[in-house]
């Protein structure tokens, strides 16, 4: 499996909090060279942190975070945009500008209800949505793709109203690209509670369905990543009574017996 075949990088909680600063300064400081000769190795040996997270994930987690306000996000896009321009071939550069676009959309838009949101606020809004939309769509065209486009195009398309057929689509073609990257099935399954677009059990059934199509310890692992998303903060009226419990323990055990433990996941199984 593409799992098996991934490296495990040692980087401690700190060496990542440093990683991720010096990946801030190097787009900052334009030196676009460098961060795709970061990226690139990451995405094609399938880079794992000790607890199983993909460092490309982390990586963009670095990079396409704008500011908290319109000018700070600004400045932040406007670096994205010239490493786009300067790297036109860069499948990271794209990736990471619409990601960016949408953050900055949903600065533009604010986190109220939809009643609540200002005629500008939605005009800002769908027109960074649509920008996001047109950058990722650009790039399929390079014959080099990235399984943080798919991610990202599961942003845009919930932020379009989620259309059924298109979300099963960029999902199942993601999963179909990088059968590794646990984070589409983590969004698919949030996308089918109730509170967005699915009906009661859609989600715990997704879970469960996913990890016995991918079968064995692998299979319980994402069950268990799966998991981590729909038993959480903030989602206290999932009916945890519809999860495996003793398969999530399996997860567990094998996640960390080929990535190792991290905090992150411990804080996961406990809660």
């Amino acid at each position: 499996s593409s799992a098996q075949a991934s490296a495990v990088s040692a980087l401690s909680a700190e060496d990542l909090r440093q990683w991720d600063k010096d990946l801030q300064a190097d787009l900052i400081a334009e030196k676009f060279d460098s961060l795709d000769q970061i990226a690139d190795p990451l995405r094609s040996n399938k880079t794992r942190l000790t607890g199983g997270g993909w460092q490309l994930h982390r990586f963009y987690g670095a990079v396409y975070a704008p500011g908290q306000n319109e000018k700070d996000s600004a400045e932040h896009i406007a670096h994205l945009e010239h490493w786009m321009a300067q790297r036109p071939n860069s499948v990271t550069a794209r990736v990471a500008l619409a990601a960016a676009l949408v953050r900055w959309a949903w600065v533009a838009r604010g986190h109220d209800f939809a009643d609540k949101v200002t005629p500008e606020g939605w005009r800002l809004y769908e027109e960074r949505i649509k920008e996001a939309q047109t950058i990722l769509e650009g790039s399929q065209k390079m014959g080099v793709m990235c399984p943080q486009w798919y991610s990202t195009m599961v942003e845009v398309v919930l932020a379009q109203g989620g259309d059924p057929q298109r979300m099963q689509k960029v999902v199942e073609d993601g999963i179909r690209f990088e059968p590794g990257y646990y984070y589409l099935y983590q969004q698919y399954a949030n996308y089918l509670l109730p509170r967005w677009y699915g009906e009661d059990g859609d989600a715990s059934k997704y879970a469960r369905t996913s990890a016995d199509a991918v079968g064995g310890n692998a299979g319980d692992a994402l069950y268990f990543q799966i998991a981590t998303v729909l038993i959480r903060r903030g989602n206290d009226d999932f009916p945890v009574h519809e999860m495996d419990w003793q398969r999530l323990q399996r997860g567990y055990q094998a996640l960390i017996s080929q990535y190792g433990s991290s905090p992150a996941v411990v804080n996961d199984l406990a809660f």
